[in-house]
């Protein structure tokens, strides 16, 4: 299938207007260059694991590897490279990298191009519009020198529906890609799946209406189908695998992971990775409303329902507030968390008045096809807000809608009024992000934006079961436990340790009595200390707890602990 760009939307942009689309341009590939040379070099906690299993691929070969919970496509794309470059994993990542933003860059000129084949009016405006919004994005270039799966698979079902939308589904040619890029997709992230229905849905809707003849429609149909069973085999390794080496016939990873996902959505409204030195890699943007751990999301309908609005309302907002650039949290506090919000709102914005506009002011032509698109994002954004969220969850959303961002610049009238709702809904947007961040008790924007001596700002983390906890003493009452402190406490006194329950505990290293903690960094290696009450673990006065009671008991009863930068 041959891309080029519109003769009618380059015959129209003057000079000006393409020394602009350079500037996109050449920002783009900046932009990509200073991710890659941030990445290339480090592998991080999810990309390791797909890294392990191209290994085993060049290793084992594809039919003798195993995983219960990643699919086989991305790790054998990897190994491709990995073959080239002779097993040096630097160079595959950077390949794998140009690769990802080459696949990126082609999803988004095909949207562009075909968006204004089908709006000759204002075709530059709408046309550069969404060039700029898609090309410039700094966190879906960023996911591109990451060897994670959510770019890739996102341009892959963008790109599957909306060769269906814009091109003739009766050619052989253009079902043939559209199938084989929502299976790739799907083979890639398996939540993917949700869109398959979709893609066959809106293939069946075009053969009826461009088939006059009932006969021929059939004989269509018919043909389309042979192609969609003829594609199945990009399943075969995986259905393979599953069923030598687990014995369970699907498609899919052999754990079934939504379930759990469902009942950590009701734990967390949001859910992050971090690397930042000294804190735990896992940030939980934790729900206020505690409901316990064998709730479902689902349940909520109907044993809470304002539970349920609330934690849904906020899932949704996650999908379209992605939060930091880096995929995985370097800094709590980066500038580019403020300028990638900034775009990323703008872009929203845009795509909304967009929409809106679409509806007052649309053709039947333009309705059937950007109709398709809207109901493919409405549909993945209702289905995935009911897992525990993830940035990188919004990717085919804003993909699948950035023709309406150029709609939404097209029908843009500048005056006052539309000034100020831009910049309102920039500034909710900012103070619902930041009061989620709040949710972590680790970050707090709104501190850090408004105490100047950043020496005086306030961490807080959590303990819990992911402290290297040991045992110290059994006292009448209570006992003692210490943990390896944290790298970033030092000699920090002025600190402040909360129960879960909020009870704060007495800085006092003398540990007379319970609820007492000490920060003893004179000592080699520097330790953390705690008194808790027999009544709180409700263990025996005399029981002495091993490694794993002390966790389970933190696990379930997390502390907090406040301190100073």
């Amino acid at each position: 299938m041959k891309l080029k760009m519109n003769s009618i939307f380059l015959q129209k942009i003057n000079f000006k207007e393409k020394i602009l689309l350079l500037v996109i341009v050449m920002g783009s590939i900046s932009l990509f260059l200073y991710y890659l040379n941030l990445n290339n070099s480090v592998n991080y906690y999810d990309e390791g694991g797909y890294i392990e299993f191209a290994q085993k691929i060049i290793e084992l070969g594809l039919f003798n590897v195993e995983s219960d919970i990643r699919t086989y496509l991305f790790p054998l794309i990897i190994s491709l490279f990995l073959f080239i470059f002779d097993g040096n994993l630097d160079y595959a990542k950077i390949a794998m990298s140009i690769f990802q933003f080459l696949v990126y860059v082609f999803t988004v000129i095909f949207i562009t191009t075909n968006t204004i084949k089908n709006n000759s009016r204002d075709s530059k405006i709408i046309g550069m519009s969404i060039l700029f919004f898609g090309l410039l994005n700094p966190y879906l270039i960023q996911s591109t020198t990451l060897l994670l799966t959510d770019l890739l698979a996102s341009c892959f079902i963008v790109l599957s529906i909306s060769i269906i939308l814009y091109k003739n589904i009766l050619r052989i040619s253009v079902s043939s890609i559209s199938i084989f890029l929502i299976y790739a997709a799907v083979m890639i992230r398996p939540s993917s799946l949700i869109f398959l229905p979709i893609v066959l849905g809106f293939s069946l809707y075009k053969i009826i209406k461009l088939n006059k003849i009932k006969r021929t429609m059939i004989n269509n149909i018919l043909k389309y189908f042979l192609i969609v069973f003829a594609f199945l085999i990009l399943f075969f390794p995986q259905i393979y695998m599953n069923v030598t080496k687990f014995n369970h016939f699907t498609p899919l990873i052999h754990v079934s992971l939504y379930e759990d996902q469902s009942k950590w959505a009701v734990q967390s409204l949001k859910y992050g990775t971090v690397t930042v030195e000294g804190q735990e890699p896992t940030l939980h943007f934790k729900s206020p409303i505690m409901l316990g751990e064998d709730f479902t999301i689902f349940e909520l309908i109907y044993k809470n329902i304002f539970a349920f609005i609330y934690i849904y309302s906020a899932h949704i907002f996650g999908v379209f507030d992605w939060g930091y650039v880096d995929t995985y949290i370097k800094d709590f506090y980066p500038i580019s968390r403020i300028f990638g919000s900034i775009f990323l709102y703008s872009t929203w914005y845009f795509i909304f008045i967009g929409i809106f506009k679409f509806f007052v002011n649309y053709n039947s032509e333009r309705t059937k096809i950007n109709l398709g698109l809207l109901v493919s994002a409405i549909l993945y954004t209702l289905f995935i807000a009911t897992t525990l969220i993830e940035s990188r969850f919004g990717y085919p959303i804003l993909l699948l809608l950035l023709p309406f961002a150029g709609y939404g610049i097209q029908s843009m009238k500048l005056n006052i009024l539309k000034v100020v709702s831009f910049f309102f809904v920039i500034l909710v947007c900012f103070t619902i992000s930041f009061s989620l961040d709040l949710q972590t008790n680790r970050i707090n924007w709104y501190q850090h934006l408004t105490v100047k001596d950043t020496s005086n700002l306030k961490i807080t983390k959590e303990l819990n079961q992911k402290q290297d906890w040991e045992f110290v003493r059994d006292y009448n009452g209570y006992k003692v436990f210490q943990f390896k402190a944290f790298k970033d406490i030092g000699q920090a006194q002025d600190m402040i340790l909360e129960k879960s329950d909020g009870t704060k505990l007495q800085f006092d290293d003398d540990f007379s009595s319970a609820e007492k903690f000490s920060n003893r960094h004179w000592e080699n290696p520097h330790h953390f200390v705690i008194s808790v009450s027999d009544k709180d673990t409700k263990w025996e006065e005399d029981y002495i707890p091993t490694t794993v009671d002390i966790k389970n008991y933190f696990k379930k009863y997390p502390y907090n602990i406040i301190y100073s930068k």
